[in-house]
């Protein structure tokens, strides 16, 4: 799944509205029937909602929300907090539909913005969206302060007002909404993924609002959320007649004195995730455990007893992974120096190998193309550099 920019998620709208065609204000009634689908499935109808909602189009997404949960039954409060004198159309639209119904928001102003919530209420934060571009600041800092220091439930919808939808660097990050869950539209948003930000975000949910896919298939992005409909889409059924022959031979040089335990739980995994033959290269001292741990993988023994030492001849391999339990010895290098330069296939580098790596940096222009680096954050780290934040991480490792 693509992770769109602010921008890239407005041209979405913007697309769909000129091509499905839809509305804009039909587009944000589908929208805000997927949350409130979401809130009903959440709670039951001894809840009552608290709903904070802007003038822009989230304040929009808000009203109609408001709107759909009282024909169901809820018990909701509408604050409209009135940052602002200019209303996008939406929100007036769905502000005259509430109304209509019997539902006066209360307005919440810089001079008057107090409010009372009880801690049986469930709080709906829909003041700004993802295209917010500026820090909160004055008396909607203090209600978001209000909401944030009572012990409620907060549903963000769309994003936690106040969180930025890619970087936060130059944000002030004490005028954020501190969501529960945030109910988010078509995509993830980039700063949803940043471990910084869970304490605003809290668990998400992508909730398809039915954007035009022509757009979603052609827009472009560097940045990619993996999910399970995604997964199992590239894991493919076996053939009834098939065998392991079908399914590729990889080559798995791991393990070091006192570090065969990297090497099974590896060898494991690679048979686990499907690999038709496997050959694990290791040194002497390994092969008795590494045959009992993991019959199924064949092995070469290395000449030397405890690191590896020598590299084999690679080309009847389909895949290989380097580096659980590697160690750091002088022969060892050259044995991951050799694979480097004579793979002609993607190879998988984990563990001792980024670390040998991080040692010999001239080596990174040499790692063939397509390959895969799993470093954890020490390791990372040890490659890059230190970083303040996971947002300056990931330009890092843009870098």
């Amino acid at each position: 799944m693509k992770i769109l920019t602010a921008k890239q998620t407005q041209d979405a709208d913007a697309y769909t509205i000129k091509n499905e065609p839809i509305k804009s204000i039909d587009l944000m009634e589908r929208a805000s029937q997927k949350c409130v689908d979401w809130l009903v499935n959440k709670f039951d109808k001894t809840v009552s909602f608290n709903l904070f909602c802007g003038v822009g189009n989230n304040g929009g997404d808000g009203l109609a929300i408001t709107r759909m949960l009282k024909q169901k039954g809820y018990e909701i409060i509408v604050y409209c907090v009135h940052f602002s004198e200019k209303h996008t159309p939406d929100f007036d639209t769905n502000l005259s539909r509430i109304k209509t119904i019997g539902i006066n928001p209360i307005l919440l102003t810089e001079k008057e913005h107090q409010f009372i919530l009880s801690q049986k209420t469930v709080v709906i934060d829909a003041i700004f969206g993802s295209g917010l571009a500026r820090p909160i600041d004055g008396f909607v800092a203090e209600i978001i302060h209000k909401i944030n220091n009572t012990d409620v439930d907060i549903i963000a919808i769309d994003m936690p007002s106040g969180l930025f939808s890619e970087s936060n660097i130059n944000n002030n990050l004490e005028n954020i909404i501190h969501a529960n869950y945030t109910l988010t539209f078509q995509q993830p948003k980039l700063t949803m993924l940043f471990p910084e930000n869970f304490r605003f975000v809290g668990e998400f949910e992508i909730l398809d609002i039915g954007l035009h896919q022509e757009f979603l298939n052609n827009v472009n992005t560097s940045n990619y959320y993996l999910t399970l409909d995604f997964i199992k889409s590239i894991v493919h059924q076996r053939k009834k007649f098939s065998h392991k022959g079908n399914y590729g031979h990889a080559l798995l040089i791991a393990g070091s004195e006192g570090k065969m335990g990297a090497e099974i739980l590896s060898a494991r995994a690679c048979l686990r995730t499907g690999v038709g033959l496997l050959t694990i290269l290791l040194p002497k001292n390994g092969l008795q455990i590494m045959q009992t741990a993991v019959p199924e993988a064949m092995c070469i023994c290395d000449e030397a007893d405890n690191y590896i030492s020598v590299l084999p001849n690679i080309t009847s391999f389909d895949g290989v992974g380097i580096g659980p339990g590697l160690g750091k010895e002088k022969q060892t290098q050259n044995v991951l120096k050799l694979l480097i330069q004579n793979s002609t296939h993607p190879i998988v580098i984990d563990a001792d190998a980024i670390n040998i790596i991080s040692e010999n940096l001239t080596w990174m222009p040499f790692i063939p193309p397509q390959s895969i680096l799993t470093p954890h954050p020490k390791e990372f780290e040890r490659l890059v550099g230190k970083w303040e934040n996971d947002e300056e991480r990931l330009e890092k490792q843009k870098l």
